[in-house]
């Protein structure tokens, strides 16, 4: 995989969940090393991103249905919907948002724009860590994990969604160009997919709110609401929807490097994608120096 350094700012400016106006900035960092690693700059202090950071949102409506960035007071919500460009290879940047909430699946309008002010330079070293299967039992089956599969291999996601029974069944795959050359079109179908809307009843909810006449709620139609009746390409959206929450468990890889393997997930979901960075973060931390592939 090469590295892919910004040339000059990414700007987005939209309305966020709570239907506020908010803005997301990602620049380059001037004369950062090679491979350096991101930073998520808060009252004007640079936070380097780890794993240490992560962890997934709480509250009313929104308990672990997001992932967080947290420092001290700070928070940082949807990391995932802009996160995702750490896979792809890109480093040396810095991430400020107004708030605590960037613009609402603001994922395809950042890679757009990513798409004409980003360079190609060198490869990145390949990394890998033991590999690692997660089951966590439960009223649903879900598994989620890592495998190894050679320095040839790259890194490549697979998500497998079942939400309705045997014939509501969706899959979605992505393998990570190594050189540097993204698929576009592909790319779009994953961060353009709709996200699943739940509880249920919540629906009505979201239609009212999207017709008030003085501040209607501008995403009604970025979510998707599961029936049990649902055409089968409902769940190939949610499973592309999902490769964009995987993405991140990238930032398990050094500085300089980028993660080799393969992530595998059926029915992941955030807190079950947060305890897969950790684990693999976590026997990192044991090692003198990262293992190249």
């Amino acid at each position: 995989m090469r590295e892919l350094r910004l040339t000059r700012p990414i700007v987005y400016r939209g309305i966020d969940i709570w239907g506020r106006r908010c803005g997301i900035r990602i620049s380059p960092i001037k004369d950062a090393p090679f491979g350096a690693a991101w930073e998520w700059v808060v009252n004007g202090e640079h936070i380097r991103i780890t794993p240490e950071l992560f962890g997934l949102s709480k509250g009313l409506l929104i308990t672990d249905r997001t992932i967080v960035l947290r420092h001290g007071e700070h928070a940082l919500n949807e990391f995932e919907y802009f996160g995702f460009l750490h896979a792809f290879g890109l480093r040396g940047v810095t991430v400020e948002v107004e708030g605590e909430w960037p613009p609402y699946l603001c994922s395809w309008d950042l890679l757009e724009q990513l798409r004409w002010r980003v360079v190609v330079g060198e490869a990145l070293l390949p990394y890998r860590t033991p590999d690692a299967t997660l089951e966590p039992g439960g009223a649903f089956e879900r598994t989620l994990s890592y495998k190894y599969r050679g320095p040839a291999h790259g890194l490549s996601f697979k998500s497998s969604v079942n939400y309705c029974g045997p014939e509501q069944w969706g899959e979605a795959d992505f393998a990570v160009p190594e050189d540097g050359e993204l698929p576009w079109d592909e790319l779009r179908c994953i961060t353009a997919a709709r996200s699943a809307g739940r509880p249920a009843f919540f629906k009505g909810v979201v239609w009212l709110a999207s017709k008030v006449p003085f501040k209607p709620w501008p995403h009604a139609k970025k979510v998707l609401w599961l029936s049990g009746i649902d055409p089968p390409g409902y769940f190939v959206e949610l499973a592309q929807h999902n490769i964009l929450d995987l993405m991140h468990i990238s930032f398990v890889a050094p500085e300089g490097y980028y993660l080799c393997g393969e992530i595998e997930s059926y029915r992941a979901h955030h807190p079950l994608v947060l305890d897969l960075i950790r684990a693999l973060a976590y026997v990192r931390t044991d090692w003198k120096e990262p293992i190249a592939a």
